[in-house]
């Protein structure tokens, strides 16, 4: 389930860099952990699974177009 698994990272990692960059309420003053630390570990949980070296860029560009907006 390797489509599965890459579409589901990428919304993670989507919401994570939102929230690190937008979120304007007290819970992000109370984040114990730091969201950049979340979206490694994420993004280095997924890359240990994934079968197919080219999703590693396809979630690079993904990203680099959603940081953009």
């Amino acid at each position: 389930m390797d489509k599965e698994a890459k579409l589901y990272c990428m919304g993670i990692l989507k919401r994570i860099d939102k929230f690190q960059r937008e979120a304007t309420t007290e819970f992000k003053d109370r984040a114990f952990d730091d969201p950049h630390e979340k979206f490694i570990q994420v993004f280095n949980g997924w890359g240990k699974t994934n079968t197919y070296p080219e999703n590693l860029d396809k979630i690079a560009e993904y990203m680099k177009i959603n940081n953009t907006k």
